[in-house]
């Protein structure tokens, strides 16, 4: 069981205690942990803080040690013990549910920062503000065109000879400046153009945006070597990364066979965004398959990959039962595996007065655990967690991170990252991360 400890700075409310609070400026004792609750709903500034957020500190055993908010600042102190927990809940604003966030494996002197940069829009106001023409120039040798805006990270897609589509914008995927990337496949689905037009006016419904010209595709190339025996096929290709939140694939990449542990192929790709995702999958039959993601530069045409090391395999989901108030999954570890921790990712809906509401949990675990009980909650924020009845719908992330040294320091980095790999190498806040597939 891989529950913690806490206490907040400012208002501490210690678990049995009626209320009491430090005197704000107080020095920590030497069993706090010191709490930063940044933004992790809908609506708030990725990285921003975000106060009066409830915390929970749990024992090992996953009894509540201490409770209590963060100040209006997002940060407190919090009593904890080593091996234990602590857990941020941040209350939905639209409807009855939750995300809770938890930091396992804690220790006293941890600086533990809590928040997501992959917010939730469930329960949110959606109503389109409209929809916009995207328009293009005929390409020669076009099969296909597809468009890409933050509302539509997968890309639209139209057949040639068509050279416009229409398509809405909703609140809670658009951003200003507006970014439109757009590009030109022929019959194999290859890219040959593309292009990106930048809008800073506000956004207009009915407006038209117009490429003005398209631009040749450079020629990339992937190195794979010193690749385990297991790994049967490589997929993979560069991505636009347009900002932390959204990057685009403009076209079919590469997809091949490992010949003695080495892969190697040419493709083209786009230049545009801000930098550049170099995303490899390493296939192994019968097992879910692993992802590495490098931060590039804008620009770059190469990606090499020697010798990766490697997270354990998974051939299972993740199991998790409200009424056991427990997850487990399985590893297929190795003698060359290498990972520093796992994320596990809950959802459940819960129904109140005959309306759902949905709720999220993501618990931070350090490597060689492949089981986790949930942290109790105090008696008057137990609702924040799921009902004994309500189902559970779990995914397990294992992952490495090569610039970091394992679990401990991890853990002083904003749980956003290991959150959101993804969004950590488009952000460059991390140079390379390899992880198993959801």
């Amino acid at each position: 069981m891989l529950i913690g400890c806490g206490s907040v700075s400012g208002t501490r409310t210690d678990a049995g205690a009626s209320g009491g609070s430090d005197a704000a400026g107080d020095a920590a004792r030497e069993d706090d942990a010191v709490v930063v609750t940044q933004a992790a709903l809908f609506g708030g500034m990725v990285g921003g803080r975000a106060g009066n957020i409830d915390i929970v500190s749990s024992l090992a055993d996953g009894s509540v040690l201490a409770s209590g908010k963060t100040d209006g600042d997002g940060r407190a102190t919090i009593r904890v013990r080593a091996g234990g927990s602590v857990t941020a809940i941040y209350r939905h604003t639209v409807d009855l549910g939750a995300d809770l966030i938890t930091w396992t494996a804690v220790s006293p002197g941890d600086t533990l920062t809590f928040g997501n940069r992959n917010f939730a829009t469930t329960g949110q106001s959606d109503t389109s503000i409209g929809t916009a023409t995207y328009s293009w120039p005929a390409f020669s040798g076009a099969s296909q065109y597809k468009v890409w805006t933050s509302c539509n990270t997968t890309g639209l897609g139209t057949q040639a000879p068509a050279t416009s589509l229409t398509a809405a914008e909703f609140p809670a995927c658009h951003e200003q400046p507006m970014t439109v990337g757009f590009s030109a496949l022929d019959a194999n689905n290859t890219l040959i153009g593309f292009g990106v037009v930048v809008s800073s006016a506000a956004f207009q419904n009915g407006a038209t945006i117009q490429l003005p010209a398209w631009s040749p595709p450079a020629t990339a190339s992937i190195t794979l070597t010193g690749l385990p025996s297991e790994i049967s096929v490589v997929t993979g290709g560069f991505r636009a990364v347009i900002d932390g939140r959204f990057d685009i694939n403009p076209g079919l990449a590469y997809q091949g066979a490992v010949t003695g542990g080495a892969f190697t192929a040419s493709f083209p790709v786009s230049q545009l965004g801000v930098r550049t995702l170099g995303a490899a999958t390493l296939n192994r039959t019968g097992f879910r398959s692993i992802q590495i993601f490098d931060a590039l530069s804008l620009g770059a045409v190469a990606q090499t990959i020697a010798a990766p090391a490697l997270p354990p395999w998974s051939q299972n989901g993740t199991t998790a039962s409200a009424g056991l108030r427990k997850a487990t999954w399985v590893l297929e570890p190795s003698a060359a595996s290498v990972y520093d921790g796992q994320a596990l990712h809950m959802t459940w809906l819960h129904t109140t007065a005959g309306v759902p509401n949905a709720s999220q949990w993501d618990i931070l675990v350090p490597p060689g655990v492949s089981a986790v009980d949930f942290p109790a909650l105090p008696a008057a924020l137990a609702d924040a967690g799921p009902a004994a009845d309500d189902r559970i719908v779990a995914t397990t992330r294992v992952f490495e991170i090569p610039s970091i040294n394992g679990y401990a320091t991890l853990r002083t980095m904003p749980s956003a990252h290991p959150m959101c790999l993804d969004c950590a190498v488009r952000t460059g806040d991390f140079p390379r991360v390899v992880f198993t597939q959801l």
